[in-house]
């Protein structure tokens, strides 16, 4: 009988792992000025960027023009990969993305005003390949640009420890009946 509580309780943990689907991350709550002393969180954003492999590269970028995203020529991807929906006054977006296939997976939603005000937004291990959330700078402020960060370098989600730890369980299960 304990085996097989425990047994429901290893598939009930792997169940919620391979569903649970997390919105972005807001990393700076309320947004921050780009005028002042960075966050370090901000500074460890602007440090992943190189030109060795695995590193971080724009992958593609919008500004808002006359309340429409024009995606930039220099990225690259653009809206074939990507998506942006403002809402009706500007201040916020949907946004979405699809790399399955590219090679790439997203890694943060960065995004500004023409008020030197900026956000940034994590993307969870779970939907780097495809996903989409909501993004704003501060919830009063228009959006001006947003810009979706990646690499090449294929991340893991957490899957191989959850998976290591479940086969850690079950030989310990096995023992348990064996004695």
């Amino acid at each position: 009988m304990n085996i097989k509580k425990t047994a429901v309780v290893i598939a009930a943990i792997v169940l919620s792992e391979t569903l649970a689907r997390a919105n972005l991350i807001d990393l700076t709550p309320g947004g921050f000025d780009l005028t002042k002393p960075l966050p370090t969180v901000v500074q460890d954003f602007f440090g992943r960027y190189g030109i060795k492999d695995g590193t971080m590269q724009n992958l593609a970028g919008a500004n808002i023009v006359n309340g429409q995203p024009v995606w930039s020529p220099f990225t690259l991807f653009n809206n074939d990969h990507f998506g942006l929906t403002l809402n009706a006054d500007g201040t916020g977006a949907e946004v979405n993305w699809n790399l399955i296939g590219t090679g790439f997976h997203s890694l943060f939603v960065f995004v500004e005003s023409s008020a030197l005000i900026a956000n940034l937004y994590l993307v969870p291990g779970q939907e780097q390949f495809v996903g989409d959330g909501f993004v704003e700078v501060n919830g009063t402020i228009p959006i001006a640009a947003t810009t979706f960060t990646g690499t090449d370098h294929v991340p893991d989600t957490g899957s191989t420890l959850a998976m290591l730890s479940i086969a850690i369980g079950i030989l310990g299960l096995y023992r348990r009946v064996q004695a």
